[in-house]
């Protein structure tokens, strides 16, 4: 948890989580590894990103967050904030990409130089004044940004107030041009809620995100989708290390199905790994001898290939270990929910009922270790009424799961207590990589529907 310095709220930051995140957006963007090129990686490659780390990990409680950083990141190299700022006072101003960008500096690594033929394909542009690492964003660009992101903080104040929207309409307008104003030109003061400066845009050297895949090697340059494992209980065998005198040579070719793998992560520890080249061989030298473990991965086609392979190391000899990498296993099930669900309440006298809709998007993760019977919840707050969606599933022996749905309608602004209407579904039994779709709705004192598909899928992580 975190506390806030100044009122002392108590605010949850989550970790990685298995499920996707949408911000306010139906578009979902997966999320990537940034990383050293596995054919090319060596020690010292990873050294030198653990030196980035180290420098991000010494930032904690030397940094603030500042909207303005996304046009000008450079700002967190030079500046820090005023002593007005209380807490923050004397931190450096960064957001989530500029202060990777900062670290990297920190380094002394070249990020991009030249721009190559993909990043132009993937809308990378700089100009004569852009530093490495960041890149153009023009004036129509950021303009155009800025128009959606208006928008949204508009709808979203409106929905918030509800039945009080025409009266608040003009605070809407006021708390979206602050917020609009201090990403454009770092102006939050009073008066900035009175001004739609920030429509004068102009060019910007700034970095996102999703533009640090365009960073170059040896240390960045090659990306693949992120395949987050939640967790769960699995029987392995616990290993120790003892101090061995004499070492070998570990030799031998990474497989799927019969054919030779590329680019998989061979590893025998921290600091003794390879990757395995065009023709799937790999070399690790300087094995300790004894029994070792090469611990084996790659990831394909958005599924988490794996494989554990026991060496037995010869003093100053050569031995051949082939490893047979493994998809996951069918036992784990991950069933996903997606759709939307909306609710109105039916306000007395109301000019128009406040009516919402949210996205339906998560999983349910099954498997005999450890749990088969799970229920997942999704909610629509829309004023003094809540949709709240019950999935609930049961692993059966087959790999098929059974599910079951009932939809609730509370007629308050909280999903707790026994004033509700509720609908219910008939259980159905999905089979592996069946979907299903449907419709289910409440209408009583207040209203409320979902329409939504469910998949069973087998847990490629």
């Amino acid at each position: 948890d975190m506390v806030d310095p100044e009122t002392g709220d108590i605010y949850t930051v989550s970790g990685f989580a298995s499920e996707l995140g949408q911000l306010a957006s139906p578009e979902v963007t997966a999320p990537m590894i940034v990383k050293p090129d596995p054919l090319n990686e060596t020690t010292a490659i990873r050294s030198k990103l653990q030196d980035i780390a180290n420098f991000a990990v010494q930032q904690a409680g030397k940094c603030h967050y500042r909207f303005f950083c996304y046009t000008d990141p450079t700002i967190g190299l030079s500046s820090t904030a005023p002593a007005e700022a209380k807490w923050a006072a004397g931190t450096k101003p960064t957001v989530c990409s500029s202060l990777i960008w900062m670290a990297i500096k920190d380094a002394g690594l070249t990020m991009e130089g030249a721009l190559e033929p993909a990043d132009l394909d993937g809308g990378a542009q700089i100009a004569l004044n852009t530093p490495d690492g960041l890149y153009v964003y023009d004036a129509d660009e950021r303009l155009a940004a800025g128009e959606v992101l208006f928008n949204r903080l508009h709808t979203y104040i409106m929905i918030t107030v509800g039945s009080f929207g025409v009266a608040m309409s003009d605070a809407a307008d006021d708390i979206s041009n602050q917020v609009l104003n201090t990403f454009a030109t770092d102006w939050a003061d009073e008066d900035a809620k009175d001004s739609e400066d920030w429509r004068q845009t102009v060019d910007a050297n700034a970095v996102s995100p999703q533009n640090l895949m365009f960073y170059d090697g040896p240390h960045y340059g090659f990306s693949e989708p992120l395949i987050f494992r939640d967790w769960r209980v699995e029987e392995v065998v616990v290993h120790k290390w003892k101090k061995v005198s004499q070492t070998g040579k570990i030799k031998g070719i990474v497989r799927f199905k019969g054919d030779p793998v590329k680019g998989a992560n061979v590893q025998l520890s921290v600091s003794q790994f390879t990757a395995s080249q065009d023709d799937g061989s790999f070399e690790i030298t300087g094995a300790p001898a004894g029994t070792v473990l090469l611990d084996v991965q790659k990831v394909h086609e958005n599924m988490l290939l794996t494989a554990q392979v026991h060496v037995e190391v010869k003093a100053r000899q050569t031995v051949t270990a082939n490893v047979d990498l493994q998809a996951p296993s069918h036992l784990f099930r991950r069933i996903w929910v997606e759709g939307y669900m909306a609710t109105t309440d039916y306000e007395f006298a109301a000019a128009a009922y406040p009516h919402c809709v949210n996205d339906i998007d998560g999983i349910i993760d099954l498997d005999p270790g450890t749990a088969t019977h799970k229920t997942k919840t999704f909610e629509c707050v829309c004023d003094d009424a809540v949709g709240k969606l019950y999935v609930t599933c049961d692993l059966q022996s087959d790999d098929s799961v059974k599910v079951s749905l009932k939809l609730r309608c509370y007629n308050s602004d909280e999903a707790s207590g026994d004033d509700y209407s509720q609908a219910q579904l008939p259980t159905f039994v999905l089979k592996p990589d069946e979907t299903w779709s449907g419709w289910i709705f409440s209408d009583d004192d207040n209203y409320a529907e979902a329409d939504f598909s469910v998949t069973n899928r087998t847990n490629q992580s």
